[in-house]
């Protein structure tokens, strides 16, 4: 781990972090795109609600943190966790039942 010596490096390390990050959601969104384009519509609404479900789920966990505790805070994850896997487990059984 890379602890900074002062604000100024860390400031600068989160720039460079976010430099190196930033570039994954384009490149991930034009290849899936590119790979079923005709799908291109399904796809960019999919990624666009994980997207806003990465930002607003964070803040949700950090205010039930901060209010009752960090275990409840990680339970709002476990919860959407579950949630996924119920919503997955249903859409894999209607796939199963139209073959």
């Amino acid at each position: 781990m890379i602890i900074p010596a002062s604000n100024a490096a860390a400031w600068i390390l989160v720039f460079l972090l976010g430099l190196g990050v930033a570039n994954i959601f384009p490149l991930v969104f034009s290849l899936t795109v590119q790979k079923y384009p005709g799908r291109s519509n399904e796809i960019s609404g999919l990624m666009m609600m994980a997207i806003s479900g990465g930002a607003l789920i964070p803040p949700v966990i950090g205010l039930v943190s901060d209010s009752l505790g960090v275990v409840p805070g990680m339970g709002v994850l476990l919860l959407c966790t579950v949630y996924l896997l119920i919503v997955s487990w249903i859409i894999i059984r209607k796939k199963l039942a139209d073959i």
